[in-house]
């Protein structure tokens, strides 16, 4: 992943992924009590996990490495959701990152992937204002694609010889360490069971952050992955 990091050197320059994961329930009220909110969630997924999970893909949008699907002001019992309508999304705020975030925050279900960063920006990136690295369309996805390029999982997961394979089921336990131990803290995983598959199928990693944009334990537990194992495929 070192072309990773040279593309998103310009980002750094320019601005000096039982007990639910997030909360239960999304806050709609815009009320400043409201909007408030504990930590961030960092979800990062597998598209080829997801296309397998939802036969719901486009092909070239598949990535041999962990894409970001958003950063989440989150709580323990709710989250905020379109906090700011009057702030809508605007492609062109975003124009100067657009080849990084098509290669790294992609929509897998559609060419264009400007309905998936609106989805995103509205619903999430319109609660993290308080946060100043964060305020602003342009600066939360450009801080995003910092902290992608920061806590590199791909890497996390192959220097510990875990690695795609359609054929190999990873204990549970030994995904968790390998992404805890460079994490220095917990992160959760989200599977899905899929007709024919002995074991479920590992779709999103999710880590939590601190309002400092520090890694903190995130609560809850991994969300349907059971406790034996799971596979981490290579191909849809």
């Amino acid at each position: 992943m070192k072309s990773l990091r040279g593309a998103l050197l310009v980002v750094s320059v320019s601005l000096t992924l039982a007990t639910p994961l997030r909360g239960k329930h999304p806050v709609s009220d815009l009320s400043e009590k409201n909007v408030a909110f504990d930590y961030l969630l960092f979800s990062q997924q597998s598209t080829e996990g997801y296309c397998r999970a939802t036969g719901n893909c486009v092909t070239d949008k598949l990535r041999h490495f962990w894409t970001i699907h958003g950063l989440w002001p989150s709580n323990a019992t709710a989250w905020p959701e379109n906090c700011d309508p009057s702030h809508p999304f605007d492609a062109s705020r975003i124009s100067t990152l657009r080849s990084q975030l098509d290669e790294y925050w992609p929509s897998v279900t559609s060419e264009n992937s400007d309905s998936f960063w609106s989805h995103e920006w509205s619903k999430h990136g319109t609660c993290a204002k308080s946060i100043p690295r964060l305020s602003g369309e342009y600066n939360y996805f450009s801080q995003t694609l910092q902290l992608y390029s920061k806590w590199n999982l791909t890497e996390y997961l192959e220097d510990a010889q875990v690695r795609p394979d359609n054929d190999r089921a990873y204990p549970v336990s030994e995904v968790e360490k390998a992404l805890d131990n460079r994490l220095e803290a917990k992160a959760r995983l989200e599977c899905q069971r899929v007709h024919g598959m002995e074991f479920p199928l590992l779709k999103e990693i999710h880590f939590c952050l601190t309002k400092d944009l520090d890694v903190m334990d995130c609560p809850g537990k991994d969300e349907n992955c059971g406790t034996d194992r799971i596979y981490y495929i290579k191909e849809a």
